[in-house]
């Protein structure tokens, strides 16, 4: 029968989509994107091609919705198409929903969730889909997208949008590292500038005697060095840096700031105590305050 030929053909396109050499050069062009938006841009593109449908795309777990705000234009018109609508339209992930329920168990280590009862499809028209969790970490922070018009999606079909997933989550990760390296270094740096500064001090500064109750520190000037300018203020921070105390100054919490750049509450936790830290502050309302005054400074 006509019907049992198409799928015999739809199984030996899975197998070779499977072929080992052909996923190390997929994965290599994964691990060649340069930002997230390139990332997932590319991996949208491939990932339609690579697993069959007529539609992929990559979008971000962020807010409670679904977003694709961080995906470049696509290369296929219908796939590019969802993107746009998605921009206007992002997926309200809401309890009980099929995107909800996906993502909740794809952080358990489970995959089984259909799309039978998704707001994506209702809402923007689609068919036949697929879902592939993005999860560094034990965490979801993308969802892998692919859809078409026939046949049904089957279990070969699962499987591969999952491997899909996991080949951008090895992409991403490398990402994350990267830039938690370049962080680290920048972070050291400063350490070794602040330490380098006190050696000095703690060299040449005059030595008191202790008078009681009235004494002071044999190093008066020892401590955190603190920024003067706007100028010396920015130097200060490491990119990531910088970008939670912006976000502190807008006044938003941890988990704000957690939901919004991405990262678990602890990491935040640590972030944001550093920046009090190079800020000389010891609450938010201080730094900023200080923040304020020092970003009004002459330069």
């Amino acid at each position: 029968m006509p019907g049992g030929a198409g799928e015999e053909g739809r199984e030996r396109d899975l197998t070779a989509r499977s072929d080992p050499a052909r996923m190390l050069i997929v994965q290599q062009l994964l691990n060649g994107a340069a930002t997230q938006t390139e990332l997932f841009g590319r991996a949208s593109d491939l990932a339609r091609t690579e697993c069959g449908f007529d539609r992929a795309i990559v979008l971000t777990v962020e807010a409670g919705a679904l977003r694709a705000d961080r995906v470049r234009a696509l290369e296929n018109p219908a796939s590019d198409r969802l993107r746009r609508a998605l921009l206007v339209d992002p997926v309200e992930l809401k309890p009980g929903s099929t995107e909800a329920e996906f993502i909740r168990l794809a952080e358990a280590g489970r995959s089984d969730v259909t799309a039978s009862r998704s707001p994506l499809r209702a809402a923007h028209g689609l068919e036949e889909v697929v879902f592939g969790a993005i999860v560094p970490e034990d965490t979801v922070l993308a969802v892998l997208v692919l859809e078409r018009h026939a046949p049904p999606v089957t279990q070969a079909d699962r499987v591969a949008a999952q491997g899909f997933a996991q080949m951008i989550t090895h992409a991403l990760e490398r990402q994350l590292m990267r830039q938690r390296i370049t962080d680290l270094s920048a972070e050291l740096k400063y350490m070794m500038a602040s330490s380098s500064a006190l050696l000095q001090e703690s060299l040449h500064a005059p030595m008191r005697l202790d008078r009681g109750e009235n004494s002071q520190t044999v190093f008066g000037q020892m401590g955190n060095v603190k920024p003067q300018t706007a100028d010396e203020l920015r130097e200060l921070f490491t990119r990531r840096e910088w970008t939670i105390a912006k976000e502190i100054i807008a006044g938003k919490s941890n988990r704000e700031i957690a939901s919004s750049l991405q990262l678990s509450q602890e990491t935040v936790k640590t972030y944001v105590s550093r920046v009090l830290r190079k800020l000389g502050a010891t609450n938010r309302a201080e730094a900023v305050a200080r923040f304020f005054s020092l970003s009004s400074a002459k330069r």
